[in-house]
């Protein structure tokens, strides 16, 4: 086989010194040329590793081109030999009946007309070589693939796998002898798609057939395990994979490979059932251990729940007892300098200076003696009037309060059930707990957002902080800021806040909960970073 460097260009131009003028030009861009005598000589050299061929129109004018015409009809699929014909001046294929003809005939053929300039006849030239050159990559590449479907033949016999071809729409199914031999089948037999169905086993059928649909529609690649029944009864195993792919004129179709896998599924049924018979000895004997491994994470847990609430009973109740000292103790001074006040006030006759400066004093110390009630309120030292208290009533007759507090761009609802038992509370006291909650939840959401406070009956099991009984439940939901675990943990703790100095004394959340522990209940708070705060006494 001739490389594409050395093509040569077959010359057929007799008369005068253009195909002497040709061959020189050629030979300055490197491309060998033959000169032929006549038409026989320029037709015989016409093979398959020819450059291009160069002819005058004149030359060929009377001349049978039958032989010409029966070489270039029998060029191989990958040949489309260009030619060069010299035609005279305006004797291009769309005026020439003979330049027509020729076109006909040659198919690839390019007309120069004379006389030319070397360099449009340079470019030509090269052009068709080029053109030749990209035939002779095709050959070669059509060479490769030859051998490597001999290859991939010899592969394929001798790795014992099956190649077929299944045409999705006509169900028209083309298989190698390979593929007959694994299901069982000679050559003289019959075995196209219905008989590849027939022959799979009634559990793999419908499963196989929803694959090949599957593929068939979406496109990719499948692989599929499957048993089949040959024609002697034995029951096999096989693994199809396979891929779709689109044949020169675009129809679907999927190509893949078989193989018979009979002994390696026998093998690993085999591995299967010592795995799970090991696995069942393992998990008889193991069992106990998890058992006694879950109870003793489940002791530690509750060890460490229980741990960490006494601990925190514990702060709290010191706290509560020191708070409470303090604030009896500074109650009682209080209430001395409001006695000793009061009787001063009673004195100053006219002087309206002394009597400002009293009623001034008289008001710091009368606050004084509120903070000194919610320190108590934290405590559980204040002093109760427990009586049963319908809450959705006392509820009720907090909500012009509560909306005047909460303002007109905060959405307010309720949800305040009839029937409901009575609880044990002091109602002063549950309407400044409510208040408290409100006031909170409006502070956590500055630009707007939603309020709702219901009243519903809880059971509790005992298992937190609430003893086993009925309780009657107050629920604050705000879609505010939210809080963080870090301040959750310390929201209930006196003189605790989060919002700016001189804007609240941090007693709010710490005086109920000292209530609801005075009432035998409790308070819970739950919330996430821009997700709200949910209270619920």
């Amino acid at each position: 086989m001739t490389l594409p460097g050395e093509a040569s260009a077959l010359i057929f131009v007799p008369g005068g010194r253009d195909a002497h003028l040709a061959a020189a030009l050629l030979s300055e861009i490197g491309q060998p040329s033959e000169i032929c005598a006549d038409l026989d000589c320029f037709v015989d050299g016409l093979d398959a590793d020819v450059a291009f061929g160069m002819l005058t129109e004149e030359a060929v004018r009377h001349a049978d081109l039958g032989r010409l015409a029966a070489v270039v009809a029998s060029q191989p699929s990958w040949s489309a030999l260009p030619f060069v014909v010299l035609t005279r001046h305006g004797g291009g294929p769309e005026r020439n009946p003979e330049a027509a003809r020729l076109s006909e005939i040659l198919g690839n053929v390019t007309f120069l007309e004379r006389p030319f300039h070397a360099t449009t006849f340079v470019s030509i030239a090269r052009a068709a070589r080029r053109g030749r050159e990209r035939q002779f990559e095709t050959r070669a590449a059509v060479e490769r693939l030859h051998r490597s479907e001999e290859a991939l033949r010899t592969a394929l016999t001798a790795g014992r796998l099956g190649m077929w071809q299944l045409q999705p729409e006509t169900k028209l199914l083309t298989v190698t002898p390979m593929l007959r031999e694994i299901f069982g089948r000679r050559e003289d037999e019959p075995f196209g798609f219905e008989e590849f169905l027939s022959s799979l086993h009634p559990e793999d059928k419908t499963r196989v057939i929803d694959i090949i649909e599957a593929a068939s529609s979406g496109g990719g690649e499948y692989r599929a395990e499957f048993r089949h029944i040959r024609p002697d009864g034995s029951l096999r195993w096989a693994e199809a994979t396979a891929r779709i792919e689109r044949d020169s004129h675009g129809a679907v179709q999927l190509v893949g490979l078989t193989a018979d896998v009979t002994v390696r599924k026998s093998a690993e049924a085999s591995q299967r059932e010592q795995t799970e018979d090991l696995e069942r000895r393992v998990a008889a004997r193991t069992a106990e251990l998890e058992q006694a491994h879950a109870r003793m994470l489940d002791e530690i847990r509750q060890r460490e729940r229980t741990e960490s609430q006494l601990l925190q009973s514990q702060k709290m109740e010191a706290i509560g007892q020191l708070t409470g000292g303090v604030a009896h103790d500074f109650n009682n001074l209080l209430m001395a300098v409001l006695g000793n006040l009061d009787l001063l006030s009673r004195h100053v006759g006219d002087d309206a200076r002394a009597a400002r400066l009293i009623d001034g004093a008289i008001q710091g110390a009368q606050r004084g003696a509120a903070l000194t009630q919610r320190l108590l309120a934290f405590a559980r030292k204040q002093e109760l009037k427990v009586e049963p208290r319908d809450l959705p009533g006392l509820v009720r007759g907090s909500e012009e309060l509560l909306r005047r507090s909460v303002g007109d761009d905060i959405e307010l609802s309720f949800d305040l059930p009839e029937g409901l038992p009575s609880a044990q509370v002091d109602g002063n006291q549950f309407d400044l707990a409510l208040l408290n909650l409100a006031v909170n939840a409006r502070d956590a959401m500055p630009d707007g957002g939603r309020l709702a406070i219901a009243v519903d009956l809880s059971e509790a099991s005992g298992e937190d902080d609430l003893a086993p009984g009925s309780y009657l439940r107050l629920s604050v939901s705000d879609t505010g800021t939210g809080m963080d675990a870090a301040t959750l943990e310390q929201a209930t703790q006196p003189f605790f806040s989060t919002k700016e100095l001189g804007k609240g004394t941090g007693l709010g959340l710490s005086m109920i909960h000292g209530l609801a522990r005075q009432l035998h209940g409790a308070l819970r708070l739950s919330s996430r970073p821009g997700a709200g705060t949910r209270a619920e006494l």
